[in-house]
């Protein structure tokens, strides 16, 4: 069976996405201003890295560098929170779209970057998603909703 990874297009595809995306991320308005005076290509290379693993397993896996220790000096000076971690997923999901994922990929990408939520906006429980229509097409937003649906349904979440 294919990995998630295989099924974007593999290695390549996921550095493509990494580079466009941070194209977008630059000029976005919300989380813009968190790149300013950043070297990018650096990040490109960092989010290219940290993506391989987690799109094959599809799990949690473990960085040298700790998430949350890289994060948290953005949430203490520039107050990252929820909105601007909402942004980056609807953002990279759109460029996946563009660059022709199935949007069932898309959503499982979603899905697996929403598993470090806690981590990069430093929380100690992990909000629902709220990513934006305006942001990702509704037939992405469609897939990210059924992946999560899914998650719950397993996990027997739902509220009474």
């Amino acid at each position: 069976m294919a990995t998630l990874l295989d099924r974007l297009g593999g290695d390549p595809a996921v550095e493509e996405a990494a580079e466009r995306f941070y194209d977008k991320a630059v000029a976005n308005r919300v989380i813009g201003p968190f790149f300013v005076g950043v070297d990018v290509s650096r990040l490109v290379h960092k989010q290219h890295v940290f993506l391989l693993p987690a799109l094959v397993k599809g799990l949690r896996h473990n960085v040298k560098v700790s998430l949350r220790a890289a994060h948290r000096p953005f949430v203490e000076r520039m107050g990252l929170n929820d909105t601007h971690f909402d942004t980056f997923v609807a953002l990279f999901c759109e460029t996946l779209t563009e660059l022709g994922s199935r949007p069932e990929d898309v959503a499982e990408v979603a899905a697996v970057l929403d598993s470090y939520r806690r981590d990069v906006v430093c929380t100690a429980l992990r909000p629902e998603p709220r990513i934006s229509c305006s942001l990702v097409g509704a037939g992405v937003l469609a897939g990210v909703a059924l992946v999560l649906f899914a998650r719950r349904a397993s996990k027997g979440t739902f509220p009474a």
